[in-house]
């Protein structure tokens, strides 16, 4: 099968686009259902705000690499989740681990099976506890288990928003692949981030293969000194932890590496053969296009 590169790189998307009625999906968005009972039963007089966020919401997701957020911000005045946020993040904990193993994370509990016939199973389910900073429930305060400031101040509304509807969106998931095949694991929203940054720049060329290569060659070339900012909040949140001198090490190499296979050996040669799509899949591509382009700017999906 003979593809030019623009046809290749369309065809990786499309095998890794999950059909919105797949069991992968399916399995996903009932067990999140499943969650925000759970939680709405462990605080049933709670002022709150329950909604999905993550890959999930800005359109980002793909087949080897997926997860539901779920974002539990309590009303700024509600204290029945506990006085402070690591209260709030110890009560949910507590709730989950009724049904769940929990794994707590940064600033986030991961959902694994606590069945003795699938023990340890990850759910691909992060719930993100908060408490919102005033009555406009814009701004929200999120726990921060592993940094000497223990909270962060941000608006998941706004991050979803950026990402969403950057324009980006098929580059972004061609770089959350090679993320995830190269073993390289940079935090997802800073990958989102650069990704953005770089193909922002004013001499950015046009076309998905070589936008791709683009963002490689500026992971490269600037690993050292590149920065990236929280949309949310630009002056206020620190992403650098997530950049150590390690990691852009790491970039450089993996970026670097990434360019010499693909001027030696091509696209395929770079992120492996792409079997034609079934049927399921191409539908599912197509739904996600015509999405994209008719639903208006509402980049959150509220729980009902």
């Amino acid at each position: 099968m003979n593809l030019n590169p623009n046809e290749y790189l369309r065809r990786i998307l499309e095998s890794q686009t999950l059909n919105p009625n797949g069991q992968e999906l399916t399995d996903l968005k009932k067990r999140g259902e499943d969650v925000v009972v759970l939680l709405d039963g462990a605080f049933p007089h709670s002022d709150k705000t329950i909604r999905y966020a993550g890959s999930f919401v800005k359109g980002t997701i793909i087949c080897e690499s997926y997860d539901l957020d779920i974002a539990c911000h309590f009303a700024n005045e509600d204290t029945s989740a506990g006085e402070t946020l690591a209260d709030i993040f110890a009560s949910l904990k507590k709730a989950l681990q009724e049904d769940y193993l929990v794994r707590p994370k940064t600033s986030a509990l991961r959902l694994h099976s606590n069945d003795q016939d699938s023990l340890d199973k990850d759910f691909h389910i992060d719930v993100v506890p908060g408490r919102y900073t005033g009555l406009e429930r814009s701004d929200v305060f999120i726990h921060i288990s592993t940094r000497e400031k223990s909270r962060l101040k941000t608006n998941l509304d706004l991050q979803v928003g950026y990402i969403r509807w950057s324009g980006y969106l098929g580059e972004i998931r061609l770089l959350k692949l090679w993320n995830v095949r190269t073993y390289l694991n940079l935090k997802t929203f800073v990958l989102e981030l650069v990704t953005i940054k770089a193909l922002r720049l004013p001499d950015a060329p046009f076309g998905l293969p070589e936008r791709v290569r683009w963002v490689w060659e500026y992971l490269r070339d600037d690993a050292d000194t590149f920065t990236v900012e929280d949309p949310a909040n630009p002056t206020g949140n620190d992403l650098s932890e997530y950049l150590t001198q390690e990691v852009r090490s790491r970039i450089k190499k993996v970026a670097s590496a990434t360019l010499k296979t693909l001027d030696d050996g091509g696209w395929e040669a770079t992120f492996g053969p792409v079997d034609e799509p079934t049927k399921e899949q191409k539908a599912a591509a197509i739904v996600t296009i015509i999405s994209r382009r008719e639903t208006p700017a509402r980049p959150w999906c509220p729980v009902e």
